[in-house]
């Protein structure tokens, strides 16, 4: 048991470095002109949607390279919002730093 706890451990650590990574590049995209915002640990990339947004753009730059999760959550979006995420969808933000060139 001892040797599959240490690697759990040693495992989660580098997640939450690819995790500190990832927000780091997030944060670079704050602007109306490249506004990435985090919901439920996946990246996504807002700006072509921004003047799309039925509850309108400013809404989603105020949380631009944010984690907008809960204010998602909290807007109580239809399941056909939930799909478009998807298009929207850069991908996990512990893949982030992999996927940077």
């Amino acid at each position: 048991g001892e040797a599959g706890v240490q690697a759990a451990s040693s495992s989660s650590s580098s997640a939450a470095n690819d995790d500190e990574a990832g927000w780091s590049i997030v944060r670079q995209h704050a602007s109306e002109f490249a506004c990435w915002i985090v919901i439920g640990g996946r990246v996504l990339d807002a700006t072509a949607y921004l003047g799309h947004h039925p509850g309108g753009g400013t809404i989603i730059q105020k949380l631009a390279g944010r984690d907008a999760t809960r204010a998602y959550e909290n807007a109580r979006h239809s399941r056909a919002a939930d799909l478009k995420l998807r298009d929207y969808d850069i991908g996990a933000l512990g893949d982030l730093k992999r996927l940077e060139r």
